[in-house]
């Protein structure tokens, strides 16, 4: 059976069958899938049946629709492991039985989760291998700077499972760097409420200029007594300088949390703050491109 595979809001994982019938993608209520998040248009793009073939349409969308990292032209017939991007949010064409994990439902949902990140059944996230040419790509292809920040702290989250994620920037002739987007949970979606960060890692941050990492908060001198890493229980920190020259236009951050004194975000590596280390670099670069500097 033909059939979408996609993570809800919830970061749960989703079996959507095609029945023979249109198929709409996008933010609006009377969408049969529903992206929460502003890089997708309302009604950002159509699947529909032909006889055998299904084909995948942009609607007119702001940012575009992508399929295998190439961005839509024209309709698009999809083949079985096809991935469609939408908005960051990928969803995989497929054939074959339905899955008989209990986990995975088909349903779609409209939901924010909560600015901890934590949701009420938000669970571990896993890395996700994205390779370097991709992140390239991915922020180099965005139409602005809304997409711009917005892929690249949803790419930061991605690839080091993090449960929250920042970027700020500082407007031209500002003092102080404010956030122009903020993702939480598993689905990387804006939260209901501001994020409340670190501000004695953030102020470390921009004071050295260099990537860092609070490995776990709880053994770091420096950061364990802060009065927001222990309201938001916040478990591992890691942020980079978004640096044009020797100009600082911002930072990037993410970090994991626990609850309760029983972790449920990962610690991180050094391949994370590397990672997030290469995205930054590349996303002050396409910055700076769009004069944000």
């Amino acid at each position: 059976m033909p059939h979408l595979a996609y993570r809800d809001p919830a970061g749960r994982p989703v079996y959507l069958e095609l029945k023979e019938k249109d198929v709409t993608i996008g933010r609006e209520a009377d969408c049969d899938v529903i992206l929460s998040n502003r890089a997708v248009s309302r009604h950002h793009a159509r699947i529909s049946c032909d006889g055998a073939r299904w084909t995948l349409t942009d609607l007119g969308s702001l940012h575009g629709t992508f399929v295998n990292r190439i961005r839509l032209a024209e309709p698009h017939v999809l083949t079985a492991g096809d991935q469609v991007n939408i908005g960051g949010e990928v969803l995989t064409f497929g054939g074959g039985p339905r899955p008989s994990d209990p986990a995975v439902i088909v349903a779609v949902g409209n939901l924010k989760p909560s600015a901890s990140g934590r949701g009420t059944d938000i669970t571990p996230a896993e890395p996700i291998a994205v390779p370097l040419s991709s992140v390239r790509d991915q922020l180099h292809a965005c139409s602005d700077l809304d997409a711009l920040c917005r892929t690249a702290v949803d790419l930061a989250m991605k690839v080091t499972g993090a449960n929250r994620g920042v970027l700020a920037v500082k407007s031209k002739g500002a003092d102080e760097f404010l956030p122009r987007v903020q993702l939480v949970g598993p689905g990387r979606l804006p939260p209901s409420k501001e994020v409340r960060i670190s501000q004695t890692f953030v102020d470390r941050l921009v004071k050295d200029k260099k990537p860092w990492m609070a490995r776990d908060t709880d053994h770091d001198m420096t950061l364990s007594g802060a009065q927001s890493i222990v309201k938001v229980d916040i478990r591992s920190i890691l942020g980079a300088p978004l640096l044009h020259g020797d100009a600082l236009l911002g930072y990037l951050y993410v970090d994991t949390l626990g609850e309760g004194g029983k972790y449920r975000g990962r610690i991180f590596r050094e391949t994370d703050l590397r990672n997030v280390g290469e995205i930054a670099k590349t996303a002050a670069e396409e910055l700076a491109k769009r004069g944000a500097v």
